[in-house]
């Protein structure tokens, strides 16, 4: 199901001056504990999907649920309760707010994370929502949000053919 979106990603909706917090991350009761930690400190909190729940579908496939991208949001926290080479699912959310160009802050254990490259901050044992509000303090201009070494690509649309069974395809 493809939705439109209601609001610029990655901006705080202008009649809320407090920055929106997406949190993320590879196990629920990790993500519970930032989104308490934040909500605690006034961050309005988002998350991808209802905890307790799979991350996949995430709020975004499923009707009757709002993905924090139609809300807007200016941060993504991704805490890892394990470490992982790659990405978890609970973590997807942090590729879509990196994409709508937030901030992106690690916390957790955050050794060998995959996400590195693009954080503005990494929390090791320090305080997440002092953290996550230098992240923001700290936020480039939305036209610098980009990693300098990103290249933009171009699609091309690949023809294909129909060959019945046993013919030969045409070499290109």
């Amino acid at each position: 199901m493809a939705r439109a979106r209601k609001s610029l990603p990655g901006r705080v909706p202008a009649a809320d001056a407090t920055p929106h917090v997406l949190v993320v991350g590879t196990d629920d009761w990790a993500v519970e504990q930032a989104v308490d930690r934040l909500a605690e400190a006034g961050h309005p909190v988002l998350t991808c999907h209802p905890s307790g729940e799979p991350a996949f579908p995430c709020n975004a496939m499923v009707e009757g649920r709002t993905c924090p991208l139609d809300v807007g949001f200016e941060a993504v926290v991704s805490i890892r309760a394990r470490h992982t080479d790659s990405p978890s699912f609970g973590e997807m959310g942090a590729v879509c707010g990196l994409r709508a160009g937030a901030t992106l802050v690690l916390a957790g254990m955050t050794r060998r994370n995959p996400f590195g490259p693009w954080a503005a901050v990494v929390v090791e044992g320090g305080d997440l929502v002092a953290s996550v509000e230098r992240a923001l303090a700290a936020r480039p201009p939305a036209a610098d949000l980009r990693r300098p070494e990103a290249t933009t690509i171009e699609l091309v649309e690949v023809a294909t053919a129909t060959v019945p069974a046993g013919d030969a395809v045409p070499a290109t």
